[in-house]
């Protein structure tokens, strides 16, 4: 499929691969955010024993996050500005959450940001991603539809 003058591959290991990322992206926070920590090389994960919340507050906002990481976000109808919307409002649910873990006291803002940046990097991609799937799944129902003599 051709998108903006650039060729772009979406078999059905693509759409795996993507939506595969985006659970890495919940994934990571959980493990930031419950004393773990990346090596330089980025492959494997130690446990530094820094923990930052408690371990069902991170279960709660990895929840949240993962809750968008579902396939049907890359083709629902959401345009940006429910997107948005939706952040505003995960992001306050995330707030609300944190306030009441004893672990969470001196990171707060540590955890604020990480949360609101893997929950940033989620919504972009579903946000940038939409008009390509929105074109595939298209192109595939028009097959269907196209009379067979």
């Amino acid at each position: 499929m051709v998108v903006d003058g650039t060729e772009v591959d979406v078999t059905e290991n693509k759409l795996t691969d993507k939506i595969t990322s985006l659970r890495l992206i919940a994934t990571d926070f959980e493990r930031r955010v419950t004393g773990w920590r990346q090596t330089d090389k980025g492959g494997k994960w130690i446990y530094t024993g820094d923990v930052l919340v408690g371990s069902s507050t991170a279960s709660r906002l990895t929840g949240i996050l993962q809750s968008f990481c579902n396939e049907i976000n890359l083709i629902s109808e959401n345009d940006n500005n429910e997107l948005a919307w939706q952040q505003y409002k995960n992001m306050n649910a995330m707030l609300s959450s944190t306030l009441m873990d004893i672990y969470c006291e001196e990171q707060y803002n540590t955890v604020a940001i990480l949360f609101s940046n893997a929950l940033n990097r989620i919504l972009r991609v579903i946000g940038t991603s939409k008009g390509m799937f929105k074109n595939y799944f298209r192109k595939e129902t028009e097959e269907e539809i196209k009379p067979q003599f």
